[in-house]
């Protein structure tokens, strides 16, 4: 079983992972602290379009929880119980603390009567040459090494089946206590008002990312959305635990990045002067 400790007197490491990376994701690079089992995302390399590119934490566009509609039983995986932030378990930087529960369906329905989760980004993606952003989530030791089948859909019209291969695998963790709220959890706020109970341990979980291109749900290029919403596949047996959902900022038009190189050279001529 692998555990994220310091090996310096310093709290925290960082590791850098890619031999696992897919062909979009280049590398990752996380955090942890000896003694906690939360793994914490930092950095992140991936291909778009002919160029790579990286961003760090502070450099993705985040997501807020809105709704988690018509789902009973909703069950969160944390190291430290319960949260009182009903957008923890998206937005802050960890990959295996998540929400087990974000409804069953077939993409076609996002009706009052369905089971779905919708979030919104802080501000809009913009769709871009390659991946506009990726989805971190736990799986399991009997599972295939690969994100299991999901729905993401800016609406009921052009729905996307997540791949099931492509993703990058991360590593295994210590096993996570998750609880389970007896009551609907109707709303984010339900998420704090309701108490949960403690349902017993993932074995063995590990972490995965998955990106995803807005033009696969039908964005054209240059368009945005600033919501999107989540299902668990009905056509899949694997349970589905989002653990953190992030966009990246629009890839630079090749003028704007022409205007950058003219910039530097005058920056560097003038010095030199």
């Amino acid at each position: 079983m692998h555990r994220v400790v310091a090996v310096f007197v310093a709290s925290t490491v960082l590791l850098s992972l890619a031999a696992a990376a897919s062909a979009q994701v280049t590398f990752l690079n996380t955090f942890g602290q000896a003694g906690d089992a939360r793994v914490g995302f930092q950095r992140i390399g991936v291909t778009r379009g002919t160029g790579n590119f990286a961003y760090w934490d502070t450099e993705v566009i985040l997501a807020n929880l809105n709704r988690i509609n018509n789902v009973s039983s909703v069950t969160v995986m944390t190291p430290f119980g319960p949260t009182k932030d009903a957008n923890a378990f998206l937005r802050d930087p960890y990959l295996n603390t998540g929400i087990g529960d974000i409804g069953v369906g077939n993409g076609t329905s996002f009706g009052a009567t369905d089971q779905w989760t919708q979030i919104t980004f802080d501000k809009p993606i913009i769709n871009s040459a390659g991946p506009d952003g990726f989805i971190a989530g736990l799986q399991f030791l009997w599972v295939t090494p690969n994100y299991s089948p999901m729905i993401i859909s800016t609406s009921a019209n052009n729905s996307y089946v997540f791949p099931t291969s492509g993703g990058f695998n991360g590593s295994e963790t210590d096993p996570l206590p998750q609880y389970t709220y007896l009551s609907t959890v109707a709303t984010p706020a339900d998420l704090i008002a309701f108490t949960p109970q403690n349902s017993g341990s993932l074995i063995r979980p590990s972490y995965v990312i998955q990106t995803f291109d807005l033009s696969s749900m039908g964005v054209p290029l240059g368009g945005s959305v600033s919501s999107l919403y989540l299902q668990d596949w009905s056509g899949n047996g694997n349970g589905v635990i989002p653990t953190y959902v992030a966009g990246f900022p629009a890839v630079p038009e090749p003028a704007g990045l022409g205007l950058l190189a003219v910039g530097a050279l005058a920056l560097v001529r003038r010095r030199a002067m």
